[in-house]
């Protein structure tokens, strides 16, 4: 296995469906991030990693509700640079499809024969591209401060000012 997983205390093999489900996706996928996953966590019923080459306050998590992509401070969110949500439902025709794109573009709403593939497409293929555009070596993490609120971002890398 290419992956390294890291757990406190639990075993260090995916339980639930959606880490089955994630673990096969990424033992497929692997190569074709533009940064390797590292440090990969099963835990509380989803899924943790890093990137390597980013900070480590970067750290993507997946649970029942999606992905998303924090930066985190002293064990600490402080932004979502970016979320992959899913609202999963299996219709009475069998079918899974996202909830949300039901709600939102019922006529776009692809509907998947088995739950895997839904999350593949619509969670896991959207997140990798999204990391290849976003997080490759043209893009800097951003952090600003103001008082109390800090907001981060992702940006294409000005050369003309450095």
């Amino acid at each position: 296995m290419i992956l390294t997983t890291e757990v406190s205390g639990l075993e260090a093999m995916p339980r639930n469906f959606l880490q089955r489900c994630f673990s096969d996706w990424i033992e497929k996928n692997h190569s074709s991030f533009s940064r390797r996953p590292v440090g990969v966590r099963y835990r509380r019923g989803g899924v943790s990693f890093r990137l390597d080459g980013l900070p480590k306050a970067v750290v993507i998590y997946i649970n029942s509700g999606g992905a998303s992509v924090a930066y985190e401070e002293d064990g600490d969110t402080l932004d979502l640079l970016m979320c992959f949500d899913m609202d999963e439902q299996k219709g009475g025709d069998g079918y899974y499809r996202c909830g949300f794109c039901v709600m939102h573009a019922p006529s776009l709403a692809v509907a998947y024969a088995d739950r895997k593939k839904l999350w593949e497409m619509e969670v896991f293929a959207p997140l990798m591209e999204w990391i290849g555009q976003s997080l490759s070596d043209g893009h800097e993490i951003q952090v600003e401060r103001l008082g109390g609120i800090t907001m981060v971002q992702v940006r294409p890398i000005n050369l003309d000012l450095k």
